[in-house]
C-alpha cells in the first residue's frame, strides 16, 4: 500500500465567479489512494469589501444528505463531528486572501464524496465551494495505527 499525503488545492486555476467582490474556487476534483492522508484546501479572496469571515464549517455530501464533519469558530473555536480530522483557518493581516484545510488521515472507500467548505461571512453572508473526493483502491482488512491506538487505550 502506497503511504504519502495528498494536498488538494481547489483554489488554483478553477478561480472562478465573483460574489459581492468576493473570488472564490467554486468545483474541483481530487483522487487519492485508500490509506493516503489527504488535505483539502479552499479559499477565498476578498477583491476590495472589508469582509469579516466568522467561521468556516466543512461537510460532506453524499445521497443529497449533507454529514457535518469540522466547524471553526473564530471566537468560540473548533467542532469535529469526526473522529481523527482537523481542521485550520489562516488568513492574512488585510483579510485578503483566506484559507481553510480539511485533513483526513488514511482515507477509506467511505471518505469519498462531495466536500463542502462554507465560509460565514459579512457582509457577503455564506461562501461555499466543493471538492469531490474520490479514493480509489482496495481497502485491506487491517486495523489503521489510528484504530489500533484507540484499542490499546481501552484495553
Amino acid at each position: 500500500m502506497i503511504r504519502g499525503t495528498l494536498h488538494v488545492s481547489v483554489c488554483g486555476p478553477s478561480l472562478s465567479g465573483f460574489q459581492n467582490n468576493v473570488e472564490t474556487a467554486r468545483y474541483e476534483t481530487t483522487e487519492a489512494a485508500v490509506g493516503q492522508n489527504v488535505t483539502l484546501l479552499c479559499a477565498i479572496e476578498n477583491q476590495g469589501s472589508n469582509m469579516a469571515v466568522f467561521s468556516v464549517e466543512w461537510l460532506l455530501k453524499k445521497h443529497k444528505t449533507e454529514e457535518k464533519v469540522a466547524l471553526l469558530n473564530v471566537k468560540y473555536g473548533v467542532q469535529l463531528f469526526w473522529l481523527n480530522v482537523s481542521i485550520a483557518f489562516n488568513g492574512d493581516r488585510s483579510n485578503q486572501f483566506m484559507v481553510s484545510s480539511l485533513h483526513l488521515p488514511e482515507v477509506t472507500k467511505s471518505n469519498g464524496g462531495t466536500y463542502i467548505c462554507d465560509f460565514a461571512t459579512f457582509p457577503s453572508g455564506s461562501i461555499r465551494t466543493e471538492t469531490v473526493l474520490r479514493v480509489k483502491g482496495k481497502e485491506l482488512n487491517v486495523i489503521s495505527s489510528w484504530h489500533a491506538r484507540i484499542i490499546s487505550d481501552n484495553l
